[in-house]
């Protein structure tokens, strides 16, 4: 049971991590342009 809990709160970091990493790379290049 915890680690299912533990699994699903770590998928939705990940979730976090990645879209804010995209939201970064995304604004790096309209200021590199």
């Amino acid at each position: 049971m915890l680690m299912i809990e533990t699994s699903k709160k770590f998928d939705k970091d990940l979730k976090i991590l990645v879209k804010n990493g995209f939201d970064l790379k995304l604004l790096y290049k309209v200021v590199g342009n």
